[in-house]
């Protein structure tokens, strides 16, 4: 019977999660399309610009690794600074063992931070340059569900039907009892 009811609930809950997952997948793939046209629009094409663009990076790098030192166990989260055409927000309670930021656009996303200025920066442009390969998880994420809400409504169904048949032979014993006279007192 527990396990019955845990069944129902989990039927009655799948969809809601099945949903919340598929707006993840169509906000992800949003956010994998938006970082294809950012890098199509922002390739830089002559040396001195990239010099430029190198001295930049270094600079957001020593501010990203600074404000994410100083952001431990703070009351209320905090846009740090749009990149790469992705807002960067510093979490509300953060741990200083372990640090992440929220990189945010149509979705949202944790990226652990490190130990060091290149690295951390290294981190948030490799989660951007994967968000194909996120788009893919989350997908089989959701394809993991609707397998699951399926198997679930099946084994109910079984369920049920072993409950009629248990009820039916139960009448059947009860009459068969009360032909030949047994259980009487």
């Amino acid at each position: 019977i527990d396990t019955a009811l845990r069944r129902e609930k989990e039927v009655i809950e799948l969809p809601s999660t099945s949903a919340a997952q598929e707006e993840r997948v169509e906000k992800c793939v949003k956010d994998a399309d938006h970082y294809r046209r950012w890098k199509e629009e922002n390739a830089a094409a002559d040396p001195k610009a990239e010099a430029q663009a190198e001295e930049q990076r270094k600079l957001f790098r020593e501010r990203l690794n600074t404000s994410v030192k100083e952001n431990s166990f703070m009351e209320k989260e905090r846009f740090f600074d749009s990149y790469r055409g992705f807002d960067l927000i510093l979490p509300a309670g953060m741990d200083g063992v372990k640090p992440y930021i929220w990189i945010s656009h149509e979705g949202r996303y944790r990226v652990e931070m490190g130990d060091t200025q290149l690295g951390n920066l290294m981190r948030i442009d490799h989660f951007l340059e994967h968000l194909n390969e996120t788009v893919e998880k989350l997908k089989t994420g959701l394809c993991k569900l609707t397998d699951r809400e399926k198997e679930v409504q099946e084994e109910l169904a079984r369920n049920e039907t072993y409950a009629e048949q248990i009820e039916t032979l139960r009448s059947r014993v009860e009459s068969l009892d009360e032909e030949l006279g047994v259980n009487k007192e």
